[in-house]
C-alpha cells in the first residue's frame, strides 16, 4: 500500500470509527429507554432489567471487536493490499448495520415485553448472521490479509529441491485485473511416450485469503505432479481432490493458529 492509499484508508477507517461512537450513543439512548421503561412499569420486570444489560453490554463488546480490526488494518497498513483492505471494511460494514438494526429490534420488543407485564423470552428473536463476536471468520479473513508465500511454503514444508525448481516456473498475475478464476492451475506438459516433462504454474499474487488458497491449491498440485516427472499421470481427479484437501487444512491448521 503506498502513501496516497494509507492516507485514504486512514480517512475511511476514521469516518468509520465516527461512525461508530454515533451507533454507541444511539444504542445507549434505547437502552436506557428501555431500562426506564420497565421501572416505570408495576412490578419492576428484573428478567427484562436484565436482558436490556446483557444486550447492551453485548453491542459495546461487538463494536470493540470492530475497532480492533480497525486498529489491526492501521498497524499493517504497509503490508496489506489497498482493495483487500477497503474490501474487508467493507464486509464489516455490512455486518454493522445487520447488528445495529438486530439490537434495536430487541431493546424495543424488551420495552414491549416490559410494556405488557411479560417476560421478554431471547430465543424467539434468534439471529440469522453471527456478530463479530461470534464467529472467526472476520479473525481468519483479517489474518489473510498478511499472508504471503512464505506462509505458504512454511506449512508445506516441502523439500528445497522442489522449491527450487519451480522458482522460474511459477507465473504469478495480478487478481484485481485477472476476474476469472478458471485461468489459475498448473500446465503439463509430456514428451512424445506420454510422460510428463515440465510443468508450469500460474497463480496470483497473495493479497488475501483467498488469493493464498488458490496458491496452496495449485502449488500442492504442482508438488504432486513433480513427484510424478518422467512418469505418466494417470488420476488428475485424485490429485485435484487431495489439493483441495489442502485449503482446508491450511485455514485449520496454520491460519487459524495465528488469530
Amino acid at each position: 500500500m503506498d502513501k496516497n492509499e494509507r492516507k485514504i484508508l486512514k480517512s475511511e477507517i476514521n469516518d468509520r470509527q465516527i461512525l461508530n461512537i454515533e451507533e454507541i450513543s444511539l444504542m445507549f439512548k434505547y437502552f436506557l429507554q428501555c431500562f426506564l421503561k420497565n421501572l416505570a412499569v408495576n412490578n419492576y420486570n428484573k428478567i427484562n432489567a436484565g436482558e436490556a444489560i446483557t444486550t447492551w453490554n453485548e453491542f459495546k463488546k461487538i463494536i470493540k471487536e470492530e475497532k480492533n480490526f480497525y486498529k489491526f488494518m492501521l498497524k499493517y497498513q504497509k503490508e496489506i493490499d489497498f482493495n483487500s483492505a477497503y474490501h474487508f471494511i467493507d464486509m464489516l460494514d455490512y455486518i454493522n448495520e445487520k447488528t445495529v438494526r438486530y439490537f434495536i429490534e430487541i431493546f424495543d420488543c424488551i420495552e414491549d415485553a416490559s410494556e405488557r407485564n411479560t417476560n421478554f423470552k431471547r430465543k424467539y428473536y434468534k439471529r440469522n448472521f453471527d456478530t463479530l463476536i461470534q464467529t472467526n471468520t472476520y479473525k481468519i479473513y483479517a489474518t489473510g490479509l498478511l499472508l504471503k508465500l512464505d506462509d505458504i511454503k512454511q506449512f508445506f514444508n516441502f523439500p528445497p529441491s522442489f522449491w527450487q525448481y519451480i522458482d522460474d516456473k511459477i507465473i504469478f498475475i495480478d487478481s484485481e485485473k485477472e476476474q476469472d478464476n478458471s485461468i489459475y492451475g498448473v500446465l503439463m506438459k509430456f514428451d512424445d511416450n506420454s510422460l510428463l516433462k515440465d510443468i508450469k504454474i500460474i497463480v496470483p499474487y497473495i493479497i488475501d485469503l483467498d488469493t493464498a488458497l488458490i496458491n496452496v491449491h495449485e502449488i500442492k498440485h504442482a508438488y504432486d505432479l513433480y513427484q510424478l516427472l518422467g512418469s505418466k499421470v494417470e488420476d488428475e481427479m485424485s490429485l485435484e481432490l487431495t489439493a483441495k484437501e489442502e485449503e482446508e487444512k491450511f485455514v485449520k491448521n496454520y491460519v487459524m493458529s495465528r488469530l
